[in-house]
C-alpha cells in the first residue's frame, strides 16, 4: 500500500484515471496465483530429479558428487539468466536518470527562482474586449504595487505549459508563401513588466511600454530564433511583419524561451501587447523579493478587489510549473528505476545463494585443500570462481540485449544515445561489484572453516 501510494503520487495529472487506481482484489489475487504457480514449477523439476534417483545410487558418494555439480550447473545458468535480465532495466534507468539530469541543466531562458503564477478566465458575459484590457491592466498594476513585489506582469500562454498559439506569419517584401509551405509563429499576448518578472533577457530595441495602447502603432517583439533566420545579419527593429492580418512593426528583440518545454528547442515567436489584442484567458506572473509562495494570500485578495466573483486557478511558483512540465519523465524515470532495483536486489540474493550452495556441496574438498597447506586466498577464489563466471557471462549476454532493448528508450531521452558507452560501462560494472560483494560473505565464511570438522562431517 505505502509503495502504491507512492507511485499515485508521482503519476502525472495528465494521465487518465490516475486518481482511481488503487489495490485491486483481482490483481492481487492474480499475483498470488502467479507467485504460487512459479514455486511450484521451479520446485518441482529437483524434486522429480530427487525422486526418480535409485536409493542405491543416491547413497554413492560419486553419485552425491555427480547430482551436486549438476545442481551446481542448473543453478549457474539461472543466475546468468537472472543477471541477464538485470542488465535491461538497469541500463534503461541508468539512461533515463542521464538523461533526466541533462534535461534539467537546460537553460529555460528566463529566470524560474522567486516567480508565482497564476491563471484566470475572464467570463465573456461580463467582459468585452475593453473590460478584459481594463481588467487586466488594473490587476498588474495592484500586484505589482504589492509589498514584497519587484515585478508583475501577465501573458496568453505561459512557459513551460506545452501549449503553442501558432499563427501564419508574412514578413514585409518577401513574397507570401504558397498554402501548405507558411511560416507558423508562437504568438503571444504580453503586457508590459512581463520579461523583466520572467528574466527574458532584451537583446536589442526595446520593450512593451504602457503607451502601446490600441490607438497607437502596431508593435511587436520578436526572439532571438525569429530574427536571426528572417533577417540574418541585419537589425529587425524597424521591420514590419503580418500576423492575423495585422502588420506590426518590430520595436523589440528578447531572448529565446522553451515555452514548450525543456526538451524542445525555442521556436520563432511573436509577441504582441495585450492592450492591443487582449485575451480573456491570461496567466498572471509575480516575481517576489523573497519567497514568492508567501505572496498567494495577497494575490487573492488582490483579484477579489476588482471582481469578488473571479476564481483563481493553477496558483503555483515557476519552479511548480518546470516540475510539472518533466513530470511524465521523471515518472518514467522512477518507474523503471523500481524495477530496476527490484532485479538487482533479486541477482544479488541469487549470486549469494549459488555462492553458499557451491561452499556447502564442496565442503570436503575445501577441508582437503586447507589440510594440504591451501591458504585463505586460495579458498576464497575458489569460492568465487563459478559465482563470478556465471555473473559475467548474463552481464555479457544482458549487455548484448540491452543494446538492442534500449533503442526502445530513444523516445524517452533527451541529449543523451541509447547506446551511451559511458552508462554501459558505469551498469555492468555497478551490477559487477553487487555481484562480487555477495559473492564474497559465503567466501569469506568458507575460509574460516575448519579443516578437521568438515573432513569429519563428511
Amino acid at each position: 500500500l505505502g509503495v502504491l501510494q507512492t507511485l499515485v503520487a508521482l503519476i502525472p495529472a495528465s494521465v487518465p484515471g490516475a486518481s482511481q487506481v488503487a489495490v485491486d482484489a483481482r490483481v492481487l489475487a492474480f499475483t498470488a496465483a502467479v507467485s504460487l504457480l512459479t514455486g511450484i514449477l521451479f520446485g518441482l523439476v529437483p524434486a522429480l530429479n530427487t525422486a526418480g534417483a535409485a536409493p542405491g545410487e543416491a547413497l554413492k558418494e560419486g553419485a552425491r558428487a555427480a547430482s551436486a555439480g549438476t545442481g551446481r550447473r542448473a543453478l549457474g545458468g539461472l543466475l546468468a539468466a537472472q543477471v541477464a535480465l538485470t542488465i535491461v532495466p538497469l541500463l534503461g534507468a541508468g539512461l533515463l536518470l542521464k538523461s533526466f539530469r541533462h534535461l534539467m541543466d537546460q537553460d529555460p531562458g528566463f529566470r524560474r527562482e522567486r516567480v508565482l503564477t497564476f491563471y484566470l478566465e475572464l467570463p465573456s458575459g461580463k467582459y468585452d474586449r475593453d473590460g478584459v484590457r481594463s481588467f487586466t491592466g488594473s490587476l498588474v498594476e495592484r500586484l505589482r504595487g504589492m509589498p514584497g513585489v519587484a515585478a508583475a506582469g501577465a501573458t496568453t500562454e505561459l512557459p513551460m505549459t506545452g501549449t503553442e498559439n501558432l499563427e501564419a506569419m508574412v514578413v514585409e517584401g518577401r513574397p507570401k508563401a504558397e498554402p501548405g509551405k507558411e511560416v507558423f509563429v508562437d504568438y503571444r499576448q504580453v503586457t508590459p513588466g512581463l520579461f523583466a518578472t520572467l528574466g527574458i533577457p532584451l537583446r536589442g530595441g526595446r520593450t512593451f511600454a504602457e503607451s502601446d495602447g490600441p490607438e497607437n502603432q502596431k508593435v511587436a517583439v520578436v526572439n532571438e530564433s525569429l530574427a536571426r533566420v528572417h533577417w540574418p545579419g541585419e537589425d529587425p527593429v524597424g521591420r514590419r511583419l503580418n500576423v492575423e492580418d495585422e502588420w506590426l512593426t518590430v520595436v523589440g528583440v528578447v531572448g529565446d524561451v522553451r515555452h514548450s518545454g525543456l526538451q524542445s528547442a525555442a521556436r520563432g515567436t511573436v509577441y504582441r501587447p495585450h492592450a492591443q489584442s487582449p485575451h480573456r484567458d491570461i496567466f498572471l506572473a509575480v516575481r517576489a523579493l523573497g519567497d514568492p509562495t508567501a505572496l498567494a494570500p495577497a494575490v487573492r485578495a488582490a483579484v477579489r478587489a476588482l471582481d469578488p466573483d473571479q476564481p483563481i486557478d493553477r496558483l503555483r511558483t515557476m519552479e511548480q510549473v518546470i516540475t510539472d512540465s518533466v513530470s511524465g519523465r521523471r515518472f518514467n524515470l522512477v518507474l523503471l528505476g523500481l524495477f530496476a532495483g527490484l532485479a538487482l536486489a533479486l541477482s544479488a540474493i541469487g549470486v549469494y545463494g549459488l555462492t553458499s550452495y557451491a561452499a556447502g556441496q564442496r565442503l570436503r574438498e575445501i577441508g582437503l585443500r586447507l589440510a594440504l597447506g591451501a591458504t585463505r586466498g586460495d579458498i576464497l577464489r575458489l569460492v568465487l570462481g563459478q559465482s563470478l563466471r556465471m555473473t559475467a557471462l548474463g552481464a555479457g549476454l544482458g549487455t548484448l540485449v540491452a543494446l538492442g532493448a534500449a533503442r526502445v528508450l530513444s523516445s524517452l531521452l533527451f541529449g543523451v544515445r541509447a547506446t551511451d558507452p559511458a552508462t554501459f560501462v558505469a551498469v555492468v560494472g555497478f551490477l559487477l561489484l553487487v555481484a562480487f560483494t555477495a559473492s564474497a560473505l559465503p567466501g569469506l565464511r568458507a575460509t574460516r572453516i575448519d579443516p578437521a570438522v568438515a573432513l569429519r562431517d563428511e
